[in-house]
């Protein structure tokens, strides 16, 4: 409970930060050198996040998008927080809502709690492992639709190889055969949450830093859904990048073997 209540508290307090200067970017009134409010908004929102957890938990780890691994390194204590201050960067600066806060914790390599606010849209979702996930005070689980032939899904991917580009594109191609339905939110945090409240049914995220999906991650799997690296193996937040596979649970297999591995398998 304890972990609960404070990463709910930080995740207002920073989403509220990004808020105001999310105002400032939707009112035109950006003066400064195009990317100054944007950069000012994410390190703020961090500042929060990291202060607060420091204060509160000075013998933890931080690893966050904007400061690296910080904290207490001296030690052998086995809890990281995983922060993303600001996902949805490109989103915010065209004054489009998709974006929010993500926070997760982790216990040697276990997440145990997470939470992703989405400011503009007021929504805080958070999990507890072993407890369930929630929007706000109301619990939500994945949708249950089996038709591999009638699903919702979305694919986000960083280039940071040479083939990464086509790689990607070729994923989302083999998607596309199977359902007319993509989706494109420039948000993996947004998407995760769509995941786990049933609104979509399959994401594909390629090469993500673990701060982007660590919080979405234990949100999907505490709501029902199944989480695994992209040939169906456990995923590993230890990693550099992390690419996952999130679905229902349902169409997991379906995903691997009909879309995943005809592209990708050696």
């Amino acid at each position: 409970m304890e972990y609960i209540n404070f990463i709910k508290k930080i995740s207002l307090e920073a989403g509220e930060s990004l808020l105001s200067n999310y105002k400032i970017v939707r009112n035109g009134k950006v003066k400064t050198v195009k990317g100054d409010i944007y950069t000012k908004a994410d390190l703020e929102s961090e500042k929060i996040i990291i202060s607060a957890i420091k204060e509160k938990f000075p013998d933890h780890k931080i690893l966050s998008e904007e400061s690296g691994l910080t904290g207490n390194l001296r030690n052998n204590n086995e809890y990281t927080w995983l922060v993303d201050p600001l996902d949805g960067t490109s989103n915010f600066a065209a004054g489009i809502s998709l974006w929010g806060t993500s926070i997760a914790l982790l216990k040697g390599n276990k997440l145990i709690v997470s939470a992703i606010y989405l400011p503009v849209l007021n929504e805080l979702y958070w999990a507890e492992k072993g407890k369930g996930s929630f929007l706000g005070d109301s619990k939500i689980s994945v949708n249950k639709e089996k038709d591999f032939y009638n699903f919702i899904f979305s694919c986000k991917g960083v280039a940071r190889q040479k083939d990464d580009h086509q790689k990607i594109l070729g994923l989302f191609k083999n998607f596309v055969k199977f359902s007319n339905s993509p989706r494109i939110f420039g948000s993996v945090v947004v998407v995760l949450t769509h995941i786990a409240s049933g609104s979509i049914s399959i994401n594909l995220s390629w090469k993500l830093s673990p701060w982007d999906v660590a919080a979405g991650i234990l949100l999907v799997e505490e709501a029902g859904g199944k989480v695994t690296d992209l040939f169906g193996n456990l995923y590993n937040l230890e990693e550099k990048y992390v690419s996952i596979l999130a679905t229902n649970g349902y169409l997991h297999n379906d995903a691997i073997n009909k879309v995943i591995k005809p592209l990708l398998a050696p």
